[in-house]
């Protein structure tokens, strides 16, 4: 009986892959189809809001959708959350450059699809923190909850009239969860 040796991409094979793909220990995972106007709102209400944040108090850089970064080498593990954050001190001092950033985001906010599933989540929440990100929001549209997920400790399930707190990774951030869902329908 022979066996085929399954293929492993490289992140250097990544960047010439059509299509949009995270790369996971080494295997291409399709990212969803285009997302629908929930999604893209609550990504962009978000990220004004946290980028407008960081920017006037210098601590860092906030990134949008399909920024990609190298949470493991050999396999290789490219992830792209919907809105990430790198503090400042762990900006390249000569910039920022081509490629996928080189370590895990700070923060990382996943706004959930219909088709998202909680295995893949929680296999991304492993990833996440193994290569070192400290919070992860992850946001429900349907429900109209976000879920505050740390390395250490269980997950905090928050409520519309509860409020997104930056912690000690994006310090003094607040933002009500209740402004997220405001031009949603409700279902």
């Amino acid at each position: 009986m022979s066996h085929t040796a399954e293929r492993h991409f490289t992140i250097e094979e990544l960047p010439d892959i059509p299509d949009c793909y995270e790369l996971v220990d080494g295997e291409l995972l399709m990212m969803m189809s285009p997302a629908g106007p929930p999604h893209g709102y609550i990504v962009m209400k978000l990220a004004i809001a946290l980028g407008a944040y960081v920017e006037m108090r210098n601590l860092g850089v906030v990134f949008g959708e399909q920024t990609g970064f190298i949470l493991t080498r050999k396999p290789d593990t490219v992830r792209a959350p919907d809105i990430a954050f790198i503090r400042e001190e762990r900006v390249p001092a000569e910039g920022l450059g081509p490629g996928y950033f080189e370590g895990a985001p700070d923060l990382a906010v996943e706004v959930l699809s219909p088709s998202n599933r909680l295995s893949a989540m929680a296999r991304k929440l492993d990833q996440y923190f193994a290569a070192g990100t400290q919070l992860v929001w992850i946001v429900d549209p349907r429900k109209r909850t976000v879920t505050i997920c740390r390395p250490l400790g269980a997950p905090m399930l928050l409520q519309e009239d509860g409020e997104l707190d930056g912690e000690d990774v994006v310090p003094e951030f607040r933002f009500p969860i209740r402004e997220l869902f405001a031009r949603l329908r409700r279902a």
